[in-house]
Parts: C-alpha cells; structure tokens; sequence
C-alpha cells in the first residue's frame, strides 16, 4: 500500500492490542471505502483503534478510540466530502504530548 494520488491516506495502528480489538476491521473495511490504508506498527495508543487523518501534513490530526459505528460514519465523510471533524471525532482527537508522541512513532514507522 502507497501513496495513492486518487485517494487521501490515512495511517492505522495495527499494534497487537488495536488488532485485538472488535471495531478494527470492521474501520479498516470502510476507510479503504475512501483512502489509501498505511497500516504501522504501535503508535503508543495501546487498547483501541488509533488513525492518523493527513499524515503528510504539517500537522496531522490523530483520532484514539475510534471505536463506535458513528465514529466510524464521521470518519468516512470527513475524509470523503473534506468536512470539518464533529464534535463526536474532535472529543476522539489527541493533542500536547500524547499526540507528539504518536506523531514521532508514525514518522519512524514510515521511514521503515
């Protein structure tokens, strides 16, 4: 998988413990739906499906506990129409040193 000029990417912890839980393929299956899947390795987010929306980008938004359906809705049409997050997504999304650290680790990873 990579970069896909035709559709936005997104980055997916696959760590074992995103993996594990329930929610996991059933958010990859509809993301794929409208981006290009970059799966890495543990973002450090340990215990829930965590995404990274624009990770190229100067400031990418990470997303932890991505783990209801309507989560996965606003997700899907945030990245498919260029809408702003809701306000179900933006309580979702990381900021100060957990989301520096995510970043770190996703830019690491895809170095790889």
């Amino acid at each position: 998988m990579g970069r896909n000029c035709d559709k936005p990417t997104v980055v997916v912890c696959s760590g074992k413990d995103c993996r594990k839980r329930p929610e996991f393929g059933t958010l990859c299956e509809r993301l794929d739906t409208v981006a290009t899947i970059r799966p890495v390795g543990c973002l450090g987010l340990c215990g829930s499906p965590a995404i990274v929306l624009d990770p190229f980008s100067e400031q990418p938004t990470v997303l932890d506990k991505v783990r209801k359906p309507k989560q996965h809705r606003d997700v899907v049409a945030a990245i498919a129409d260029g809408a702003d997050l809701t306000d179900r997504l933006r309580a979702r999304r990381l900021t100060g040193k957990k989301h520096a650290s995510a970043i770190r680790r996703m830019r690491r990873r895809l170095t790889r």
